[in-house]
């Protein structure tokens, strides 16, 4: 679970450090909808760099909001 640290005085602080910045919410919207394969997120917001969504990605996972699952084979094209 998640590791609450106590520098938070109220739930709308950790709200804002866990979602807070402009692509978070737009990329758990496009995740949401359907969009879960790096490339497709990257299609569905052509404004972000692929370093930041792939930073961003990183960092909802690390707050358990988003779980990474390898792909096959087949959907590789291998």
């Amino acid at each position: 679970m998640l590791n609450l640290e106590s520098k938070y005085s109220c739930a709308l602080q950790l709200h804002n450090a866990i979602l807070g910045g402009k692509w978070k919410l737009r990329i758990l919207w496009h995740i949401h909808h359907g969009d879960t394969r790096f490339s497709t997120l990257k299609r569905g917001i052509p404004e972000i760099s692929e370093k930041i969504l792939a930073q961003q990605l990183r960092e909802l996972e690390e707050h358990q909001l988003i779980k990474r699952r390898d792909g096959d084979a087949s959907a590789r094209g291998l």
